[in-house]
């Protein structure tokens, strides 16, 4: 029996790092397959779907942590591996919301557009450490499988789905006015943004939540897009396209100005 208890604690030991958001052991290691083998069992023995969520989306976290060590350390040939791990964790937090009850949908749903925002910042840091194209690749998927969790939330929940989209265009719009200032490509963001706000005009014909909960975010979405626009004159026309959109949602809420 001490030798099982013995085993346990060394067992808690390993994985406790990766509990913590510490990147403790890296993929260099030996050890390193037993402690993935450990978040697998933590996976395994994790019931509850939003609880399991917040699981996978924190070893997400901690696949772009272990990436950035490892090519802080010039170890860049365990990147494509960990950035594969990354996006296949984010991916399966997002699946578990088709079969999850409503309310729970909309948390996980909720939890994944919220994180959307650190992992483009982390694999923009690692971008400048080392050049790879996977980066971007990684990029481009953690923002289509946000907009993916808010597709599945849809027909579930739409109002939770429409404050959702809101909340990642502004999102968006912040981490590319960021890269704007910096003088930077924000292009995608921008297209994205612009993508998400026409759906959002769009999704007023179904149920939405009360006019009052949304025009903060609106008129944030409005802010963000006029600085870039002020920036970044190439980019203009997608500016003022999600201005427009902006502007358009106003109106169909009744609302007569943007600074009632």
């Amino acid at each position: 029996m001490r030798k099982i208890w013995v085993g346990v604690l060394i067992l808690l030991i390993l994985i406790q790092p990766a509990l913590a958001m510490d990147v403790g052991i890296t993929p260099d290691s030996p050890l390193y397959p037993l402690k993935r083998l450990l978040e697998e069992i933590d996976l395994f023995f994790t019931f509850d779907k939003v609880a399991k969520a917040e699981k996978l989306l924190k070893y997400a976290e901690l696949r772009l942590a272990e990436a950035k060590k490892m090519a802080e350390e010039g170890k860049y040939k365990y990147i494509d591996d960990l950035l594969n791990d990354y996006s296949n964790d984010v991916h399966t937090a997002v699946e578990l919301i088709k079969s999850a009850k409503p309310k729970d949908a909309s948390k996980i749903a909720w939890l994944v557009v919220n994180e959307s925002s650190a992992y483009i910042k982390a694999l923009d840091e690692l971008s400048k450490i080392v050049q790879n194209k996977n980066i971007e690749t990684a990029e481009v998927q953690t923002i289509k499988q946000s907009e993916l969790a808010i597709a599945i939330l849809k027909d579930v929940a739409p109002a939770d789905a429409y404050k959702l989209s809101l909340s990642l265009t502004k999102n968006l719009l912040r981490i590319a006015d960021e890269r704007a200032n910096k003088g930077e490509n924000a292009e995608f963001l921008l297209k994205e943004s612009e993508k998400l706000m026409k759906q959002s005009e769009e999704m007023l014909n179904n149920e939405v939540p009360n006019s009052n909960d949304i025009v903060k975010d609106i008129r944030s979405i409005i802010d963000e897009a006029t600085n870039i626009s002020i920036i970044k004159n190439k980019d203009r026309n997608l500016t003022l396209d999600i201005i427009e959109k902006g502007l358009k949602i106003y109106r169909k809420l009744g609302i007569k100005g943007v600074f009632q």
